[in-house]
Formats: C-alpha cells, sequence, structure tokens
C-alpha cells in the first residue's frame, strides 16, 4: 500500500479542507516575509552596532578632552596663585619703603611720630 498523500486524490479532498497547492503557496510567502524580516532586523543590527562603536569612541574623545581641558585649568590655577602671590608680596615691599622714607623724612624734619602709622 502506498502513502495516504499519494492515494489522496483530488476527489477525496473535501471542500472544507484547504488545498495542499494553497498551503504550500502560503507557507512560500510566509517563509519569505520571515527571511525579509531577518534582514532588515540583521541590517538594523548592525546599524545599530555601528552606532555604540561610534558613541564609544565619541565619549573616549570627550575623556581625553575634558582631562586636558582640566589640566590647563590647573595651570592657569597655579599661575594666578603664583601672580596673585606675587603681586602681594611687592605690594607689601612696596609699603614698607614708603613707610621707611616717611619715617625718614619725618625724623630729618624733626617731626614726632604721632602713632598713627602702621608698625611693620
Amino acid at each position: 500500500m502506498g502513502s495516504p498523500l499519494a492515494t489522496t486524490t483530488m476527489s477525496s479532498v473535501r471542500p472544507d479542507q484547504p488545498h495542499l497547492v494553497s498551503l504550500v503557496l502560503q507557507s512560500k510567502k510566509a517563509l519569505q516575509h520571515g527571511e525579509q524580516l531577518c534582514s532588515r532586523a540583521n541590517s538594523l543590527s548592525n546599524a545599530s552596532a555601528q552606532c555604540a562603536v561610534d558613541v564609544m569612541a565619541l565619549d573616549a574623545k570627550v575623556k581625553w578632552i575634558s582631562a586636558a581641558v582640566l589640566d590647563q585649568l590647573n595651570v592657569y590655577s597655579n599661575l594666578s596663585c603664583l601672580t596673585i602671590l606675587i603681586l602681594t608680596t611687592e605690594c607689601i615691599v612696596a609699603r614698607r619703603k614708603c613707610r621707611k622714607e616717611y619715617r625718614a623724612e619725618a625724623s630729618t624734619t624733626g617731626e614726632a611720630s604721632s602713632g598713627t602709622l602702621l608698625s611693620t
């Protein structure tokens, strides 16, 4: 005896059952649609991976630039502090020099110190 499909003829298929050829065509269309979906998903996945690589490279550049900027700010900060220290020292030296000159002038003119001068 042969297989059940071999013995089934067109006349023996009930009218309410889908035709075998129709099922094969539907399956083929579904397979093609699935392949298209998988192909599109693969393309989107590759594009997403490339975007992730680009973002990581950009993040590394931003971190490098940020570190360089912070280093420069530290250098400028140190220079500013040094400049302030030098200017303050020069002001103190100039003030002391003025006091000495004032005292020297006051002693040569015979004026007594009134106590209004700041001590050094």
